[in-house]
């Protein structure tokens, strides 16, 4: 009987502590504006609602920063666009469409979608190929060589010169969900879309917390 009870109490302790591991700690998750805003916060809200006393820290940065981020340790996990680096254990959880900004009063305004094709005729306001990947892969696999007036790392800055008629671009939806800008969005065609997902470099290696996160994300996201 003492026996049973000396076993029922180690069972009884293991579970407090894989139960105090999964509600108490740190994750520290890197992150890229456009995810951060409208996808990250409100999981975070969700989860919070389930886990009160996990703490977070967030790194914001772009792509490159997030795996690098990873790879070194200085986050637990990160979202990153698809296909990430080899490296790394990859969980996909959502695809993020690229849409056409263009003028009001551009003749492709009021279209259903936009032809890539045009960008290689009219000015073009482009990312930095190192903070986002997709729109100059997008041009590569349509063999389309584009007229690049301007070159830029923000977002909103993008809106607003295109509101302003100094070109066209391409940005992801996720980045547009909250314009307020004068300006028309609409499908390319071809249509393309980023995919997005949550990695870390070694499942095996990270606390209870984050694992709890991970299954919570690829749960509410996938």
């Amino acid at each position: 009987y003492l026996r049973q009870l000396s076993h029922a109490y180690e069972e009884l302790a293991e579970k407090n502590s894989e139960l105090l591991g999964i509600e108490s700690g740190l994750i520290r998750i890197g992150s890229f504006a456009s995810v951060s805003g409208t996808v990250l916060a409100p999981l975070l809200k969700d989860f919070k609602a389930v886990h009160p006393h996990i703490k977070f820290e967030l790194h914001q940065g772009d792509y490159k920063n997030a795996e690098e981020w990873i790879r070194n340790g200085n986050v637990d996990l990160g979202f990153v666009a698809l296909p990430a680096s080899k490296d790394l254990e990859v969980y996909p959880l959502l695809e993020d469409r690229m849409l056409a900004l263009l003028p009001l009063n551009h003749p492709y305004a009021k279209a259903k979608r936009v032809p890539l094709q045009i960008f290689a005729h009219e000015p073009v306001i482009l990312q930095e190929e190192g903070t986002h990947k997709e729109v100059p892969e997008m041009f590569r696999q349509n063999k389309i060589i584009p007229q690049i007036e301007f070159l830029t790392e923000d977002d909103y800055t993008i809106m607003s010169m295109v509101e302003n008629g100094l070109g066209i671009a391409i940005l992801a939806e996720l980045v547009l969900l909250h314009n307020q800008y004068r300006i028309a969005i609409r499908e390319t065609d071809p249509p393309y879309s980023r995919r997005i997902g949550l990695a870390l470099k070694n499942k095996k290696q990270v606390s209870r917390a984050v694992l709890c996160f991970l299954d919570f994300a690829v749960e509410h996201l996938a």
